[in-house]
């Protein structure tokens, strides 16, 4: 079975499981447009709002052409004209705010500090490996911390409109419901998140327990490679 899947991972250029995770991700793609259906993808009024085009955007203009997207922002700039690009009434649901925010604040700001982050994660949990005495193996929890982490922040900036109920108002007007449950559904989420990252870990030392033979000491990361580490 090991050599069948080497063999699969050579031809196909990495592990199964990421051919399993693309096709759930493009079969939950298809079960999305088939619930919403094909027209909720393209809005008639404004078509620069439309979900097909910020899907392409993304696939294409992003991942393969970023200088078209650029001209692309020039051109909508164009059209709605500066004045657009700034709310007198409410100044932080300004286009230009959550521009300048998402260039300088998280560029800039975020992203260096994230990154120191997950250095200083990496670091402690180097320190705190290396005092443990010989020991059963173990499994680095540095991918069991990130991914929830990443998680976490990622469903905090989608239900932050909602808990914080921005547009109360119409979001009642529009649906009928009120937006306090945003906030509990979004620690649910976390919960979830981080509850199931346990439970993998433990999963993953228990399998590495077994593994384990009764004299040497197997130093498990979390991407499966084992290093053997003198006592």
């Amino acid at each position: 079975m090991r050599a069948l899947i080497t063999r699969f991972a050579a031809f196909y250029g990495s592990n199964p499981l990421h051919l399993l995770a693309t096709i759930a991700s493009f079969a939950l793609a298809g079960y999305v447009v088939l619930v919403m259906g094909a027209p909720a993808l393209w809005n008639r009024e404004v078509w620069w709002q439309s979900i097909l085009v910020w899907f392409l955007a993304a696939v294409i203009g992003h991942d393969l052409v970023l200088f078209p997207l650029y001209a692309l922002a020039g051109y909508v700039v164009l059209v709605m004209g500066a004045p657009a690009l700034w709310n007198r009434e409410v100044w932080w649901q300004s286009i230009l705010v959550w521009f300048l925010a998402a260039v300088i604040g998280h560029d800039l700001v975020l992203f260096p500090l994230y990154a120191l982050a997950d250095r200083s994660l990496t670091a402690a949990l180097a320190a705190v490996r290396g005092r443990r005495v010989a020991s059963p193996p173990r499994v680095s929890a540095l991918n069991y911390l990130r991914v929830p982490a990443i998680g976490t922040g990622l469903s905090f900036l989608l239900f932050f409109p909602g808990i914080i109920q921005q547009g109360k108002f119409t979001y009642l007007a529009a649906t009928g419901q009120t937006q306090q449950p945003f906030l509990g559904r979004w620690l649910l989420l976390v919960a979830t998140l981080w509850g199931l990252s346990a439970l993998a870990y433990a999963a993953r030392l228990a399998v590495a327990g077994r593994r384990s033979g009764p004299t040497t000491e197997t130093d498990i990361d979390a991407d499966g490679n084992d290093a053997s580490t003198e006592p």
